[in-house]
């Protein structure tokens, strides 16, 4: 009898002694991942998602090519001060154009699949944006006189931004997007439009970029995977054209 009682305030100091080392034999099952992430992020980006970690950007100064239209463009680029308040916006577009000095990936540290034990923290769940987005602030404008055209040529250097609730490695996020992470990276394009007789236009560019939404889970050692967090990275893409009539009021 005793030496059962033993055996049973051995088996109870066990389990206490791992459940206080945080690798408890009865850990709790795989948190549910929150699917509504990305339209949640969206949803509420005139709040500040993401705060502990990377670089954070104020949802108002973004402008969603996915839920934009002439007036909300015009009027944030009015706010901003990029043109008068009698402008009127001509035309707009996005071009895509791949950064001069991108660079693959490499793979050798993605560890998202892996059957080890004791991994860490990891990447995954990644799902891309839709659309894409610009700020509001140009970083190149050029205006003419019409009759002619109106020709500009942008080569800029734009950053990757990025943002996480939970600490992670940088690199671990850069093999999940697919893209390097934190890198500033060359673009260059440019536009050519005509302009009417007796108007001033300007053509305004702005860097244009796409999101990447994913959730950070942790392996232990013992136990279960659990969600740990969620983040996000915008990936520059080229850039977003928009040509104003800023012809002065007579």
């Amino acid at each position: 009898m005793i030496v059962n009682l033993k055996k049973i305030v051995f088996s109870v100091s066990l389990v206490l002694a791992l459940s206080l080392s945080g690798n408890s034999v009865f850990a709790e099952g795989t948190k549910e991942v929150d699917q509504n992430c990305f339209q949640k992020v969206e949803q509420n980006v005139d709040k500040p998602i993401l705060t502990d970690v990377g670089v954070k950007v104020d949802g108002l100064s973004r402008i969603y090519s996915s839920a934009s239209n002439a007036n909300i463009e015009e009027q944030k680029a009015k706010e901003a001060g990029v043109i008068p308040e009698h402008a009127k916006l001509v035309q707009s577009w996005n071009a895509i154009t791949s950064p001069s000095n991108s660079q693959e990936i490499s793979s050798n540290n993605d560890d998202r699949f892996s059957p080890l034990l004791c991994r860490g923290l990891y990447v995954t769940n990644v799902r891309k944006a839709s659309g894409e987005w610009w700020p509001v602030t140009p970083v190149q404008s050029d205006s003419a006189w019409g009759p002619g055209n109106l020709s500009m040529s942008v080569t800029k250097s734009i950053s990757s931004t990025y943002s996480v609730t939970r600490s992670i490695p940088i690199e671990k996020i850069s093999v999940a997007v697919g893209f390097s992470v934190g890198s500033t990276f060359t673009v260059t394009d440019g536009t050519s439009k005509p302009v009417p007789s007796g108007r001033l236009y300007q053509v305004s560019a702005y860097p244009l970029y796409r999101t990447s939404y994913f959730d950070i889970w942790n392996n232990p050692c013992f136990g279960s995977d659990t969600y740990e967090g969620n983040g996000w990275a915008d990936e520059p893409v080229g850039f977003h054209f928009s040509v104003y009539d800023i012809t002065p009021e007579s």
